[in-house]
């Protein structure tokens, strides 16, 4: 995340994981309670334009970034107007 904040993207959150599994199996419930914070599961969303994504993640991979998991999906953004704002 600090990252593609240092990079200048739009937004990033990340989404801690309860529960998952893949292709070394599943995480239980209970075992992700009794793990340390760098092994549970999380998702990484980063927004913004699919050349500026490509570029990052490129730069990931030169920095020896392991090797994850990444999706990329063309979004439609719809902001709602803050309190006190005119809808555009």
């Amino acid at each position: 995340m600090e990252a593609a904040h240092r990079a200048g993207l739009a937004g990033a959150t990340v989404l801690r994981g309860v529960v998952g599994f893949g292709r070394h199996g599943f995480d239980s419930f209970f075992a992700v309670l009794e793990v340390q914070a760098d092994h549970q599961p999380v998702m990484v969303e980063i927004v913004d334009r699919e050349e500026r994504l490509l570029a990052f993640l490129e730069g990931l991979v030169d920095q020896g970034l392991p090797n994850r998991l990444v999706t990329l999906a063309e979004v439609e953004v719809v902001t709602a107007p803050m309190p006190g704002e005119v809808a555009p």
